[in-house]
């Protein structure tokens, strides 16, 4: 009787049991059946996704689009001051910088900021004085920091056509860690998405050694400098992500969006005294682009005797800066902008003399004057054709022959620069000048050989006058200017002007 009592006992506490281990079961096969349904409803989206057209979002990520911009940094600037004087657009609070960068873009404005966590849009900025300053740096409240960037002309959400991006093939190091700044690895990785990440990191170039693996780096850990571009094959738009190298011992190398800055930037500090020197020309000689290459190269600001908000715009900080002080390398002039109060000439006895053929400076600078002041523009041909031309030249001529026979006159120590040679060969100008003011940064050549992947910065007209705007009596009259200043400096022993003469029609 008792081991019939327990026997029912165990059979009841092995029933109790088996029913909780059959439950459990159904309760794992049923989360297995919802995940399962899941996984095909994941599978059916995903394959709709792929086969419908692009619908936008309402709520994009960051990263999702991509921007071509030129990142200046932070500046600060005290708390008072009004760097935007109202000409902003306040478009939103706490968004990310690449929305801000997309929304200026949108309502196409040139610059974009970043000011107390706000976006900001705005084409020009107020020069005044400013620190260079970190991004993560926290300063007193009486200082206000702006991130400003300069908006190109592209804001995509993906790259439509990475050949677009291809800079070529290079030889492949035996020791790949040596050129790697940032290394990503996932069984998703494309070259496309290589590049967008590689821009998120703010590398300027991305590779894809192997399926799988994204590499970014920039140009100065490539093997070769300047790059030797090897022709990739030619592959139809549709198969861009087989693209390779003809050799093993190649490895194809892709530019990203983000700009090569050469380095940071910086004002000089007593502890990094220069003598003041100028940098004299003619309006419209190329001293914009000069003092490109001077800031590139040695990484500090170039000031300016006037303040030009177009240039502080794109990154001129140094027209914020006193000429008066010893704050940048060197500071720009024009003779016949001489202020009566103070003489330039006292202030800077040293300076170097930019010399250009004055029919080609006659028209960068009438370009100038009638696009708007922009540094890039052109004027209208009907301009060209007009009598506010001629006046112009006559006005120029005289200009330009009474100055420059002054300044090679001069006993300053000066050292000519000619725009023909600066063209013919920047780097060797650049060192001749940086030798002249007497500063040798430790990091030169670096900065040189990532000058020589864009020389002309974005200082070069890309369109030009379609006309010739120099009639007979013109040419006669800016023919003699550039033979009395070539007898004047063979006089002085100078250098000689090249032949800029031009013949006439008759």
């Amino acid at each position: 009787m008792r081991l019939s009592k327990a026997l029912r006992s165990l059979c009841a506490s092995l029933s109790t049991v088996l029913l909780v281990v059959v439950l459990l079961m159904c309760k794992d096969c049923s989360n297995n059946q919802q995940l399962f349904t899941r996984s095909k409803v994941g599978m059916r989206a995903s394959h709709q996704a792929q086969h419908e057209p692009h619908m936008p979002q309402k709520n994009k990520k960051e990263g999702e689009f991509r921007c071509q911009v030129r990142d200046f940094g932070c500046i600060s600037f005290q708390r008072d001051k009004d760097i935007f004087n109202k000409s902003k657009a306040l478009l939103a609070k706490k968004i990310s910088t690449q929305e801000c960068l997309l929304l200026c873009f949108k309502r196409h404005y040139k610059l974009a900021a970043i000011l107390d966590e706000k976006c900001y849009c705005t084409n020009l900025l107020i020069p005044i004085k400013v620190d260079i300053v970190s991004c993560e740096e926290t300063l007193p409240y009486k200082y206000s920091v702006l991130h400003l960037f300069e908006i190109g002309s592209t804001c995509t959400e993906k790259p439509k056509n990475i050949s677009e991006s291809t800079i070529g093939c290079f030889p492949r190091p035996t020791n790949m860690k040596e050129m790697t700044l940032k290394k990503m690895v996932s069984f998703k990785m494309t070259r496309a998405l290589c590049i967008v990440e590689c821009e998120k990191g703010k590398f300027t170039l991305a590779i894809v050694p192997r399926h799988g693996v994204c590499i970014c780096t920039s140009f100065d850990k490539l093997s070769i400098d300047p790059p030797k571009q090897i022709m990739m094959q030619s592959v139809h738009p549709r198969f861009l992500e087989t693209y390779s190298c003809r050799s093993s011992t190649e490895m194809a190398v892709w530019r990203t969006l983000v700009e090569d800055s050469c380095g940071s930037k910086r004002f000089l500090n007593q502890e990094f005294p220069l003598n003041k020197v100028g940098l004299v020309s003619h309006p419209g000689s190329g001293n914009t682009w000069v003092r490109y290459l001077l800031e590139v190269s040695t990484g500090l600001y170039t000031g300016s005797w006037y303040i030009d908000e177009d240039l502080f715009s794109k990154g001129f900080f140094g027209e914020g800066e006193s000429a008066m002080e010893a704050t940048t390398l060197t500071v720009k002039f024009h003779p016949y902008f001489q202020r009566k109060d103070v003489d330039f000439f006292t202030l800077f006895p040293r300076y170097i003399l930019l010399l250009r053929n004055p029919y080609e400076s006659f028209v960068a600078e009438f370009n100038r004057w009638n696009s708007g002041d922009d540094h890039t523009g052109v004027a209208p041909v009907q301009d060209f054709l007009s009598q506010k031309w001629f006046r112009y030249v006559e006005y120029s001529r005289k200009i330009w022959i009474g100055n420059y026979t002054n300044l090679v006159e001069r006993n300053n120590s000066k050292l000519i620069v000619l725009f023909d040679d600066l063209q013919l060969d920047p780097i060797t100008e650049v060192r001749k000048m940086l030798k002249f003011i007497g500063v040798q940064p430790p990091d030169l050549e670096n900065r040189l050989a990532c000058l020589k992947r864009n020389l002309a910065g974005n200082f070069k007209r890309k369109k030009k006058v379609s006309l010739d705007p120099f009639d007979d009596n013109l040419k006669k009259d800016i023919n003699k200017i550039i033979q009395l200043l070539r007898r004047r400096m063979k006089r002085m022993k100078l250098c000689r002007l090249p032949d800029w003469e031009r013949p006439l029609s008759n």
